[in-house]
């Protein structure tokens, strides 16, 4: 779990976090945004949507 990730890396010393790791949990995260936008995408993506008016 990401959120866990960065909860370990946020309770242990500051000295020990690198660039590197936080690059990998925010792109971890960008990788569940775009899988979550794919999914809403092929789900809705095909349904027609009207607005009343």
């Amino acid at each position: 779990m990401i959120a866990g990730r960065g909860a370990i890396r946020l309770a242990g010393p500051e000295q020990f976090i690198s660039y590197a790791q936080v690059a990998e949990l925010v792109h971890a995260k960008d990788d569940v945004v775009v899988n979550e936008i794919e999914n809403w995408q092929s789900v809705f993506g095909k349904k027609n949507i009207a607005v009343p008016i």
